[in-house]
This record gives structure tokens, sequence and C-alpha cells, in this order.
């Protein structure tokens, strides 16, 4: 675990905020097993099991925040409330199993539905497991135009063998101004998905 946190480190490029899934932590992994320098010392964790899922958010020491357990929906997603001088932020960070049912959308959208009653500030990323490349008739493409959330990655985030797809993107409510958003390529030897950052 200690090489993947080190090669996240290497290529956040002081980044503000730092999202993963996947992450396969339990209580048995530390925070001070998986600190990376310049962020806080407790980590914002939603661990699954050693089996596969969790989520961990790396805040830079810099940023103020807080979690929002009220908006939590399932028990692969995680929202934040990220305080700037002249504003709020609500995070969320989510990983929906391939496996999860329309319920975990009716989940998903009372949650946006929640956060935009509190700001109009609303940031989502994190694997859905949804192609924004082909599945133009999903359900989530009805709830993005419902809270007035657009994607803002337009490339390719996971590989195999016999296709790519766009599984990670970032949504941001229409009051976000983001100046840049672009994909990082990751390694193969650490993931077959590569990692999204917006600037804004």
């Amino acid at each position: 675990m200690r090489n993947k946190v080190d090669y996240v480190e290497n290529i956040s490029n002081e980044a503000d905020v730092i999202c993963l899934t996947e992450t396969h932590l339990d209580e048995n992994i530390k925070n001070e097993d998986i600190l990376i320098e310049g962020y806080n010392r407790d980590p914002y964790r939603k661990d699954r099991n050693s089996s596969g899922g969790g989520i961990i958010i790396y805040i830079s020491k810099f940023i103020q925040a807080k979690p929002r357990p009220d908006l939590n929906f399932d028990n692969e997603a995680l929202w934040l409330e990220i305080t700037f001088p002249s504003n709020k932020l609500l995070l969320c960070v989510v990983y929906r199993q391939p496996s999860n049912n329309n319920t975990f959308w009716d989940k998903f959208h009372e949650s946006i539905e929640n956060a935009m009653s509190y700001t109009p500030n609303v940031v989502i990323t994190g694997d859905v497991n949804v192609d924004f490349l082909t599945d133009h008739s999903h359900e989530i493409f009805d709830i993005m135009r419902l809270n007035g959330l657009k994607n803002v990655i337009n490339e390719p985030t996971r590989f195999c063998a016999t296709r790519q797809s766009l599984l990670d993107p970032i949504l941001v409510s229409n009051s976000c101004d983001v100046y840049d958003s672009h994909v990082i390529q990751i390694d193969r030897t650490y993931s077959d998905h590569d990692g999204t950052n917006i600037l804004e």
C-alpha cells in the first residue's frame, strides 16, 4: 500500500484535494501508514473491506473541510463541506459497484438535491461505472439535467484489452467556474483507470 501512496504523492502536483476510490483499506490500515506530506494527518475515509471498494479523501493542510454525514447515501459515497474565503463547496466522492440497482440512483439523486439546497456549489467525482462515452440514455444523465450538473471530463479514463471507457466523470454545478479539466495518465501497474483533475 505504501508504494501506491508514494505514487499518488508524486503525481498529485500539490492539489488541494485528492480523491481515491477502490482503496481496499480496512481498520488494520492506520492513517499514519498512508499519510501524504502536505495533507491533513487524518484523511477522510470510508472503508469497505480489503477485498474491494472504499474511498479516501486527502485535504491540503491549508484547506478547511468537515464531513457531511447527513448527505451520505451509500456505503461508498462520502460528502465533505469545504470552506473557502468567499464561499462553500460540497464535494462528493462516490464508487458505484456495477451490480448496484436503481435504488442507488434514487438515493444519489436525493443526496444531490439535499446538497444543492444547502449551496449551489457542488462537485461530484469518483467511479460511477457508467460509460459517459456510450451510455447516453442512462439515468445519471437525467439526474444531471434535473440538478444543473455537467461533466467536465471528455476523455476515456478506464482501459482494458478490448475497450476504452469514461467511468470517472467530474460533475460540477452550473455555479462552479472550472478553469481547466483533464485526465492524468496513470502507470498501468497501479491502476487500469486514469486520474482526473480540475482547476476551479
